[in-house]
């Protein structure tokens, strides 16, 4: 009965030719065996509730786009990007068909079946010989499989199974070479290793014309002509531009018709897809309207109120101009460039931020330095002071900086930390036992990711995760310095001067934090001098007047 519903809600939202066309798609393309013997329809319905069995369902909302289906986990999403960052040329990038992930044992055919009901048509039974996209294992085997390739053909494809391990990410690959050759052999052992295991690897796309056209024409990317011009590559939920090699963003139209409510405000922020922060200093703003609209406590259909509504108005006419936001994909001068990772971290009353460049130098010395990743949190309701605030930024900071250098592949050392606040760095240039609990449990897990020597002291100026704290008009970020980092990380022999770590008093480890007044504490305070003056004066006067 409920199969039946969800068909005919299918069929009321003029959705029953697409799920049809999706079926037949599915059906033409797998391995599958159409079933024709009553007593195997019999045998398939018997064991449909068995646990060697699976009816695929309809999708009631009709979605039946399998690219818009996809959904992107925030922190894989960065870790895919940040390495797909650091190679300078010739990416591959190519979608893993997992409409067919590996063909069913012969012995257990009745994995996966299928009922095509149409109104139209006489029922025909399905048995798929594949395990087909959309059921509940098929992530786990997709990613199985790439991991057994890995264990069982590293000796005869290297590359191709270091990539399939480290590069795929669902059924996307995004790798990178430094050489058209290299490029090329790559390729030619990820097709030949994920063959055999019946894997077939479409829609390639490349920044490199001479590569793009040694791809067959049937496996390219359908968007992305020879010449790849002004064509776009949708990678992880931004565009990438081959032809000029920068990501951008597609923003789709913030509509401001009709009621604005809770639901619908936090809907249409959610479309901003920003899995490295680049938009951050925009974004930020978008979470602190939420978290104001949250002080309202309001229910998730109630009109929002006229302030709330006024900002918002506001904010999303700021928000289409980030599709003219571009930032290069290439973080270096060449290959073999010598390069460092420089975090900043800061905080206000509203929001504390980190933000870390990549600064690389050419054997000429020549200095390129380019945003990487940032982040943003919104500050606790709960009022906060500011150097604890501060010290969460710090915390922030050393987090992504340790996530950052994992995706590099790199050491640590190579890292350095900047913030602005003068407590902070006393902070952590201290063992954690010199401070109380809150401070010193920061502490100990900021030392643990960095050492107090990475740390230094910047200015204000110079701190541009002030930026994404307090949130800058679309305008006023492409006229700033976010993308390419401060002006200090250019200079040639010494990026920043030499700055001593300041020391703190135990007394103020807590910056001598006022505490809450308790009535009877301070009446015994005032009361016991008052009870020894009376006892003085009684046994003095026993002493000169006795009975």
């Amino acid at each position: 009965m409920e199969n039946l519903l969800k068909h005919k809600r299918i069929v009321k939202d003029n959705e029953f030719d697409k799920y049809e066309q999706e079926m037949h798609k599915l059906f033409s393309k797998l391995d599958s065996l159409k079933i024709t013997l009553k007593d195997e329809l019999k045998k398939l319905r018997k064991n449909d509730n068995s646990s060697n069995a699976c009816q695929s369902k309809v999708n009631t909302n009709g979605k039946l786009d399998s690219e818009t289906l996809r959904a992107w986990i925030l922190e894989q999403a960065g870790k895919k990007l940040s390495s797909f960052a650091e190679f300078k040329g010739h990416i591959l990038n190519h979608a893993l068909a997992l409409e067919s992930l590996t063909k069913c044992r012969k012995e257990n055919p009745d994995v996966s079946s299928d009922v095509r009901r149409n109104i139209y048509k006489k029922i025909q039974d399905f048995r798929l010989t594949r395990i087909a996209y959309g059921t509940a294992s098929a992530p786990y085997l997709a990613v199985k499989c790439l991991q057994q390739l890995d264990i069982q053909e590293e000796q005869n494809f290297p590359l191709a199974s270091k990539a399939a391990v480290k590069d795929f990410y669902v059924d996307d690959l995004m790798s990178e070479a430094n050489s058209t050759t290299e490029a090329l052999d790559l390729q030619a052992q990820l097709i030949q290793m994920l063959s055999s295991a019946g894997l077939v690897l479409r829609k390639w796309a490349s920044n490199c014309n001479e590569l793009t056209n040694l791809i067959q024409e049937d496996l390219r990317l359908p968007k992305a002509s020879l010449s790849i011009d002004d064509d776009t590559v949708k990678t992880l939920g931004i565009l990438w531009h081959p032809a000029s090699d920068v990501f951008s963003f597609k923003v789709n139209s913030l509509s401001l018709e009709g009621t604005l409510t809770k639901r619908t405000l936090l809907s249409t922020i959610s479309k901003t897809f920003d899995p490295l922060g680049w938009l951050s200093p925009i974004t930020i703003q978008s979470k602190l309207l939420m978290q104001k609209l949250w002080k309202y406590q309001l229910q998730w259909d109630e009109v929002v109120p006229p302030d709330i509504a006024i900002e918002w108005k506001t904010l999303s006419k700021d928000i289409l101009f980030v599709k003219d936001f571009k930032i290069s994909r290439y973080l270096f001068l060449d290959p073999d460039n010598q390069f460092q990772l420089h975090g900043f971290s800061d905080a206000s009353e509203k929001a504390y931020a980190a933000v870390i460049y990549c600064r690389s130098m050419s054997n000429t010395g020549q200095i390129k330095v380019q945003l990487v990743i940032a982040k943003t949190k919104v500050a606790p309701l709960k009022t906060i002071s500011l150097p604890r605030l501060e010290l969460y930024g710090a915390l922030l900071l050393s987090k992504l900086m340790d996530f950052t250098c994992k995706a590099f592949d790199i050491p640590i050392s190579q890292s350095h930390f900047h913030t602005d606040s003068t407590i902070v760095l006393a902070w952590i240039g201290s063992h954690a036992s010199r401070w109380k609990t809150f401070v010193a449990n920061r502490v100990a897990k900021i030392r643990t990711w960095s050492s107090p020597t990475q740390w230094h002291q910047v200015s204000g100026n110079e701190n541009l995760a002030d930026l994404a704290t307090r949130g800058v008009s679309f305008s006023a970020l492409l006229t700033s310095v976010w993308l390419c980092g401060p002006e200090f990380l250019y200079n040639e022999c010494s990026f920043h001067p030499e700055s001593s770590v300041p020391t703190l008093n135990d007394s103020v480890s807590t910056l001598n934090e006022k505490k809450g007044v308790k009535k009877g504490v301070v009446y015994n305070q005032l009361l016991q001098p008052i009870i020894y003056q009376i006892q003085m004066i009684y046994f003095r006067n026993i002493h000169l007047f006795p009975n």
